[in-house]
């Protein structure tokens, strides 16, 4: 197994706990994926409207873009929603995240190159806006409520 040392904690850790960079197989972040991730949160935090306002204004001048994503994406939710799940039940998982300003997020990603979830109750939980922000549509082995 192959070793590197975070360049902010100062760690040991594996090559894995780094995301690779650039083309070449040896070249990885100098910072371990917990630190460039901590990183990223404090830098949203920090400009948090700047990033709002830029996202905006983008998805005003992309509305094609921004309308295909969105088509996609209900179209693969429809897919991944089993004849079992209980509709009432995902709609007040949405309602109460709406009403505590947090996201809803699949557990298992309803796209992904390892494994589809599916969009039902025990696959959904309540995540701060920044956390599911930076998880994106990995899947983790523990999930956060």
């Amino acid at each position: 197994m192959e070793y590197k040392t975070c360049s902010k904690c100062r760690e040991e850790k594996e090559i894995t706990s780094f995301y690779k960079r650039g083309g070449k197989r040896s070249d990885y972040n100098h910072e371990c994926k917990s630190c460039s991730s901590q990183r990223n949160k404090e830098a949203y935090l920090k400009n948090k409207d700047k990033i709002k306002e830029r996202n905006i204004k983008w998805k005003k001048e992309n509305k094609g873009i921004v309308n295909s994503h969105t088509a996609k994406r209900k179209a693969t939710k429809l897919n991944a929603t089993p004849a079992w799940a209980n509709e009432e039940t995902i709609k007040n998982i949405y309602k109460v995240a709406k009403k505590r300003g947090q996201h809803v997020d699949h557990i298992v990603p309803l796209i992904n190159s390892t494994v589809c979830g599916l969009h039902c109750e025990d696959n959904l939980q309540l995540l701060d806006p920044i956390d599911n922000l930076t998880k994106g549509n990995r899947l983790y082995e523990t999930s956060h409520n």
